[in-house]
């Protein structure tokens, strides 16, 4: 048997000002779910928003590596994978707190 190569649904690296919002990615149940080298969105050195995404049934569903400084992540959808979320490679994102349509401060978001 080979070993996996890193698959992603989505991935992006050394982006300025983009935004990724309503993608739906998933896996299989045929990939083994605690492979987490089947990822749904990854994000490397860049500055995004990303908002309103579903990922499942995979090995990973996010991953943020390295610096992401001023990263937006709210409103995205995790179901059935093997880990969620990650911040890998030391990873950073920011602080994630907006404000919603009534000027209240929440930490998510209903995407």
């Amino acid at each position: 048997m080979y070993p996996s190569q890193v698959q992603y649904g989505i991935q992006f690296a050394d982006c300025a000002n983009n935004t990724l919002f309503y993608n739906r990615v998933r896996g299989t149940f045929a990939n083994v779910i605690s492979d987490i080298t089947h990822k749904g969105i990854g994000q490397a050195f860049s500055i995004s928003t990303i908002t309103c995404n579903y990922v499942d049934t995979l090995g990973l569903g996010f991953e943020f590596a390295d610096a992401n400084s001023g990263s937006k992540w709210y409103g995205n959808v995790m179901d059935g994978n093997f880990d969620g979320l990650m911040l890998d490679y030391a990873g950073v994102m920011g602080p994630q707190v907006f404000n919603d349509t009534l000027g209240d401060s929440a930490i998510g978001g209903d995407g």
